[in-house]
């Protein structure tokens, strides 16, 4: 999905939804977090057209900013240079990028993606269209291209660049192989290098934010924000166990001695910015921004973790794809689940749409588990926000994706067989539409849950035997591994009646 904005006498979106002046004076100072959001968020690009971009936005500049540096330079012919370089090629200064995604032009991952990314789904669109209608691409070698070129085209310059210094190496290293020893390198002037700070920063006027990684404990500031639980424990966490260790049983003793009433059970953290209308947008766009690229680095690491688990459970395969794309989405025209779309309706649900997902990771995995568990799976749903739909499609089922309104069983993955009790389990907003996963479910051996556990409770004296799920009885189930479930469809589904209680 495509949304493009221009700027006449107001903004109007593609849909017909007019934006307010102040609307406009967001997107002029906070455009790139807005549309990092968006994208994060709802896999979707904004295009803005004719609306001057302020450049206030801490986010388009989040990352540490790499200085151009040559590493290799080699003049091949009489109009062909190729050069290596270290820097960041989505904002490298050329006329043209290159880059060597896949014989699908497919830009699902890595530098592919972050490409489609700084030039819009317009890349992507483009590609499929060259692919369609001449087949794939096989690759293009520098140094047969030298040799077709024409001796009297113009003089261009072939520029090899990535922003970590192996793969810098590597390049550098493959054309004094191929190519011979570099020329002469011309000297670096760095005197109007940009500066940036070593992590990211939002500036809110009298207040900072800024992303660190380390040990809080070591942190040199005034105050130190921490949750902890309503028993004011902190030998109980990893962090709070840190603060005490530094701060020594001081710290444990005045905390106790706080009067100003109990802990608030919420396990959700939350953020409160208060100032003028438009700061407090752009803020909070801002954060929504961080912590976007927060979540698909936390997607990222999780598809190492599985393809380091498929390798080492002795079931990893040479998977191929057409694509860099983890998964797929086929919309049904016709669902042959004619019997659960009767469920749907008479749940108060009128299903508008559904998509089948593939996705071979997560399938191996599933079915590793299916073997290490032997129980027939459960055909079970779960009730996932708009935002974690694509990243439950790539990276499977997270407890941290959608937690129910009251984890009255354990604090993990939770699934129901009763729609009707879905919308309670899960709170709704004011939005349209539901969106459920239809899933195959591993429940196994399990025993009713309570509130406190995180991993199952043992079978008998032996800790390491547990059960392989806990439930309340009455059809709501809950795992505490992921991999203990897999997606089959995405049904989008328009509310129509009244919430049931459990």
């Amino acid at each position: 999905m495509v949304t493009h904005w221009w700027l006449v006498d107001h903004i109007v979106m593609e849909d017909g939804i007019p934006l307010l002046p102040e609307g406009i004076e967001v997107l002029k100072l906070c455009r790139s977090a807005f549309c990092c959001a968006l994208e994060g968020k709802f896999q979707c690009t904004a295009q803005i057209h004719n609306v001057e971009d302020g450049a206030a936005s801490s986010f388009s500049h989040s990352k540490a900013t790499i200085v151009p540096e040559i590493k290799y330079s080699k003049q091949i012919s009489r109009n062909l240079k190729v050069s290596v370089w270290k820097d960041d090629l989505t904002t490298h200064k050329v006329d043209a990028v290159v880059n060597a995604a896949n014989e699908y032009l497919s830009h699902g991952a890595g530098l592919a993606l972050a490409l489609s990314r700084a030039g819009g789904r317009v890349i992507q669109e483009e590609s499929d269209e060259i692919i369609k209608q001449k087949g794939k691409v096989h690759t293009e070698t520098v140094i047969e291209f030298g040799k077709k070129r024409n001796p009297g085209a113009m003089n261009l310059e072939v520029r090899l660049v990535n922003n970590d210094d192996p793969s810098v190496r590597e390049m550098e290293k493959a054309c004094c192989q191929f190519l011979g020893s570099s020329d002469p390198l011309p000297k670096q002037n760095q005197v109007n290098a940009p500066t940036q700070p070593p992590f990211p920063s939002l500036d809110l006027g009298s207040v900072t934010l800024c992303l660190k990684k380390g040990g809080i404990e070591s942190e040199t500031t005034d105050v130190i924000v921490n949750t902890i639980g309503t028993d004011k424990d902190l030998s109980k966490g990893l962090v709070s166990r840190a603060l005490l260790e530094r701060a020594s049983g001081r710290l444990q003793q005045e905390i106790k001695q706080d009067t100003r009433g109990p802990v608030s059970e919420e396990g959700r953290g939350g953020i409160i910015i208060n100032g003028e209308s438009v700061g407090v947008s752009c803020a909070a766009l801002e954060v929504e921004a961080m912590l976007c690229q927060v979540q698909e680095e936390f997607a990222q690491s999780e598809l190492k973790d599985m393809l380091g688990n498929l390798d080492h459970s002795g079931e990893g395969k040479q998977l191929e794809w057409l694509s860099n794309k983890l998964y797929k989405k086929t919309p049904l025209n016709e669902w042959d689940g004619k019997d659960t779309m009767r469920y749907f309706e008479k749940s108060d649900l009128r299903v508008v749409k559904v998509e089948k997902i593939e996705n071979p990771i997560l399938k191996e995995l599933f079915d590793f588990n299916c073997k290490r568990i032997q129980a027939q799976p459960k055909r079970l749903y779960q009730c996932v926000n708009a935002e974690f739909c694509d990243l439950t499609c790539r990276v499977g089922f997270q407890r941290e994706y959608t937690p129910p309104k009251e984890q009255r069983y354990g604090a993990g993955i939770y699934f129901t067989s009763d729609l009707r009790k879905a919308r309670y389990l899960w709170p709704e907003n004011e939005d349209e539409y539901l969106y459920f996963i239809q899933a195959q479910v591993l429940t196994g051996k399990d025993m009713v849950g309570s509130p406190e556990l995180i991993v199952p409770p043992p079978i008998g004296r032996d800790p390491l035997v547990r059960y392989d799920s806990v439930t309340n009885g009455t059809g709501i189930h809950i795992i505490f591994n992921g991999q203990q479930a897999y997606p089959e469809f995405l049904i989008t589904c328009r509310k129509q009646g009244k919430v049931s209680h459990i």
